[in-house]
């Protein structure tokens, strides 16, 4: 199973790393490129754009959600699921 990762930040990071080492194959993107080499001694795939990251895992099922702060000591979490058949434009 291909898992694209967009963002490896504070979270991000632990989860792709913790995702290559069970076997996944993980894609992951980076607005700051410098923060996914590390995940490339793990195995990850380094995608050039966060469409060409979530492009490499068509045809399955995703989950996508979005971590917000808003206010200091607020988080909103946004999950949403896309069927295969379901596909959304733009």
């Amino acid at each position: 199973m291909k898992v694209s990762l967009l963002g490896t930040g504070l979270m991000g990071r632990p989860m792709a790393e913790r995702l290559l080492r069970s076997g996944y194959d993980v894609v992951v993107y980076n607005r700051t490129p410098e923060k996914v080499e590390p995940l490339t001694n793990l195995g990850a795939e380094i995608a050039e754009t966060a469409g060409k990251a979530v492009g490499s895992g068509m045809g399955g099922h995703r989950l996508f959600f979005r971590i917000q702060h808003h206010q200091p000591g607020e988080m909103r979490i946004s999950i949403k699921r896309e069927l295969p058949w379901k596909r959304h434009s733009g």
